[in-house]
């Protein structure tokens, strides 16, 4: 193996986020004086799997993988497809190139249902779905191209822009309707209809809607199936995952005795309005088993107590398409088409046009979904108007240990209010701006489809900063929001409050308990400040770390639920908060961080 070979497998390992940089080095080392292949190394030392071997491989060798197409990039990755940034040679254009991986080339039913999504896809002629363009195999391997469009999906669109006005929100969901009635005529059924999956596209020059406001594509038909065809009553399940999103799937598709059809998609484009105009989805932060039970027992949170001010009409849209029973629920698109168009929001005439979407952003149809809880996910904001300056060394004053116990105040709100600036740092398609600092990071798909941090016994490091004028200002006040799931890991931390040498408090969180503390480094121990808090944390159940900095306090936050205060240190911290996986894999996803500041009088 040649040192040229060995230093481009790494490379490109290092790009796609797969390992930190130091482990890179000293494997690059390893390698070159061993003279072994930089993938067998890194297989033997368990810190890559065959899968990211096969995508690093692919990206080495980018017009060997599909005859014809030239992959330039990863756009995402699941259980067992990658999508890839291509360039289809003869017609010199960009295209989304879905390929099932070698690993399950020789699984029939995740190869039979992959032709099956191609199929389907093609059948459908609509502006307000992906256009498929081409279908085949190649040395074992499926692939499938498709339309590629540049945008952000509905739940990046919506984390940007919260709170979404009621005719932005209805305008999004009359073209999915529109789409979706489409695959209805064609017999089809997308089965997995959520924010994620309607992606937001300028629309082309001419086409009939209003000054800013986004064209809508329908994406991932790896869930549809035609109706005609098959009966969904043993569709709940496959190879022991849950098919779809459990947030938005329909009552009828958790039930293994339940008949899908049409009204399946209705009630998720019920979800889906909720989510936008609510800001989160419906059963947010529930498990599996809660969801199933709450919707299979007709229970639904209340829309208006989540936002209040409301319309009353746009109210009683939203639970129409969330009834329980399929057959009292809005049963047809044309009755859904007509009562949107007859909203009093549609009909007043007034509007204040959404912010377009930002261009140049790499999107396309989403990935492999087996089973999962809501995000999200993820799904991974991206933005060109806020640039994220990351300030990894130094820091803005020496932190000395003054340190308050925690204590649960009776008022748990901020006196501090949002000053307007926002910003996502978790963009769903690279590490960029986050530096790992031990353990195992990178870019996974969760059980529903969503990107997330996936770390493995280690530390990740995100800056905070903001640019004004150009220049990178700090953020004093700020609260800041990820989720987080234990998955394998047998904790969780958020590090906070850092000072120079490395001090920092923590925010951590196990299987059945949540408690503050502090650390006199990243490798210290962990030194608890005052009571632990029982709490049902459980593996697989994802739960929001709200982190907010104030005046005199940070405050930590579970699923809403004030954990407890510590004192901000006299001399200030490090512009930067950590993420530990302790004991196996952990992800992390929907970091996102808000200004706050003190009213003006």
């Amino acid at each position: 193996m040649s040192l040229e070979t060995t230093r481009e497998f790494f490379e490109i390992a290092g790009r796609q986020g797969m390992l930190p940089l130091e482990t890179l080095r000293e494997l690059q080392l390893e390698a070159t004086n061993r003279q072994v292949e930089g993938s067998t190394l890194a297989l033997q030392r368990g810190l890559l799997t065959p899968l990211d071997i096969e995508i690093i491989e692919t990206l080495r060798h980018p017009v060997d993988a599909v005859p014809g197409y030239e992959i330039q990039s990863v756009l995402g990755r699941g259980g067992m497809g990658v999508v890839y940034r291509a360039r289809q040679v003869a017609l010199d254009r960009i295209v989304a190139l879905k390929m099932v991986l070698v690993g399950h080339a020789d699984n029939p039913a995740v190869l039979a249902r992959f032709e099956q999504e191609a199929q389907t896809v093609a059948r459908l002629i609509h502006p307000h779905i992906i256009t498929a363009f081409d279908f085949g195999k190649h040395a074992g391997r499926l692939y499938f191209a498709m339309e590629y469009v540049e945008g952000e999906d509905a739940e990046r669109y919506l984390k940007r822009l919260h709170p979404l006005e009621e005719r932005q929100v209805w305008m999004l969901i009359r073209q999915a309707a529109s789409g979706l009635s489409h695959a209805a005529e064609e017999g089809i059924v997308h089965r997995d209809i959520k924010p994620a999956n309607l992606l937001l596209v300028t629309p082309p020059k001419g086409f009939p809607l209003p000054p800013g406001v986004p064209m809508v594509k329908i994406a991932d038909f790896g869930l549809a199936f035609l109706s005609a065809e098959v009966s969904d009553r043993t569709r709940l399940t496959a190879e022991q995952s849950t098919l779809g999103s459990p947030h938005y799937m329909a009552p009828e598709q958790l039930n293994a005795g339940g008949i899908v059809d049409h009204r399946a998609d209705l009630y998720s484009l019920g979800a889906t309005a909720f989510h936008l105009l609510a800001g989160r989805a419906p059963f947010d932060g529930m498990s599996l088993p809660q969801i199933i039970a709450r919707k299979l027992g007709a229970e639904l949170p209340s829309l208006d107590e989540i936002r209040p001010g409301l319309s009353r009409p746009t109210v009683e849209l939203v639970e129409m398409l969330l009834v329980t029973n399929p057959q009292h629920r809005i049963g047809s698109y044309a009755e859904l088409l007509d009562r949107i168009d007859a909203l009093p929001v549609m009909t007043s005439g007034s509007t204040n046009p959404t912010i377009p979407i930002p261009r140049g952003i790499e999107t396309t149809i989403e990935i492999d979904r087996q089973s999962g809880a809501t995000h999200h996910p993820w799904k991974d904001a991206l933005l060109t108007v806020i640039v994220i300056i990351v300030l990894t060394v130094g820091g803005f004053g020496v932190r000395q240990f003054f340190v308050k116990k925690p204590s649960v105040v009776a008022n748990a709100a901020s006196s501090l209010k949002p000053t307007g600036w926002t910003a996502n740092l978790l963009d769903g398609t690279s590490l960029d701006g986050w530096r790992p600092d031990s353990g195992t990071w990178a870019l996974e798909t969760d059980d529903e489809g969503g990107t997330v941090i996936a770390g493995t016994s280690g530390e990740i490091i995100r800056g905070i900063a903001r640019v004004i004028d150009g220049k990178p200002a700090r953020v004093v006040y700020y609260r800041l929001t990820v989720t987080a799931r234990l998955h394998e890991a047998t904790a969780v931390e958020l590090h906070f409050n850092v000072d120079k040498a490395g001090a920092r408090d923590v925010a951590r969180m196990t299987l059945d308990r949540v408690s503050l503390g502090h650390r006199t480094g990243s490798r210290g121990d962990f030194e608890p400040r005052g009571e632990a808090r029982v709490f049902d944390v459980g593996a697989e159940q994802l739960h929001e770390l709200r982190l907010e900095r104030d005046l005199s306090d940070w405050r930590f936050y579970v699923d809403e639920k004030l954990i407890g205060t510590l004192g901000v240190s006299k001399l200030g911290e490090r512009p930067q908060f950590h993420l530990v996986a302790e004991g196996g894999p952990a992800w992390f996803g929907d970091a996102f961080i808000e200004e706050l500041a003190e009213p003006t009088k």
